[in-house]
């Protein structure tokens, strides 16, 4: 816990990503030794931003297979222990955004049936968002196109979430919406 934390604030307030880093490791190795595995899901979403901010600050926005991985382990084991809910959404939300950018929405396919299946309180911020996103992606592997841009079209009236968070929702939407209509533009060809 107390070493999450201070992840959290040397990211947040000091933009120091290497003690980060080390303070998220050693959380890790810690909660994997006493089998705190509910722990682990805090964890491996912390970590996963922290890699994708990381490559965003040295400009290199391609697809980072770790950060997506570790998405998915904390995505999976927030399903598995039915909480953080939160935790569910923003990784959600990720691998998503990750996955389309690729192409690859297949890597995440038994997660988008398991995320659209599970019922996630209204009071998490970024549920709608994440739930049109998550009908989106399921419409683009069956090659609903149409239907998926709908779902798309509604994700900048489902930013729920603070004030100084919300331009980074319509980058998402945007960039989801771009990677849909690259895809149906591939697809009609």
């Amino acid at each position: 816990g107390a070493l999450t934390a201070m992840a959290s604030i040397y990211t947040m307030r000091f933009y120091d990503y290497d003690r980060a880093m080390q303070c998220l490791l050693k959380s890790e190795q810690y909660a994997q030794e006493r089998n705190f595995d509910r722990q682990l899901v805090d964890i491996y979403e912390l970590t996963a931003v922290l890699e994708g901010q990381k490559s965003s600050i040295q400009h290199d926005f391609a697809f980072n297979p770790k950060s997506f991985e570790l998405h998915r382990k904390a995505f999976n084991l927030a399903v598995k222990y039915d909480a953080p809910q939160h935790v569910m959404v923003l990784s959600m939300i990720n691998m998503i955004t990750d996955a389309l950018s690729e192409g690859r929405l297949e890597l995440i396919k038994n997660e988008l049936i398991t995320f659209r299946d599970h019922k996630i309180f209204d009071t998490i911020p970024a549920r709608d968002f994440a739930k049109h996103q998550c009908a989106a992606a399921i419409n683009v592997l069956n090659e609903q196109y149409d239907s998926a841009l709908y779902h798309l079209g509604l994700l900048e009236q489902s930013i729920d979430v603070v004030d100084h968070a919300k331009h980074e929702y319509q980058i998402i939407a945007h960039e989801n919406m771009y990677f849909v209509c690259r895809d149906k533009g591939d697809a009609a060809a």
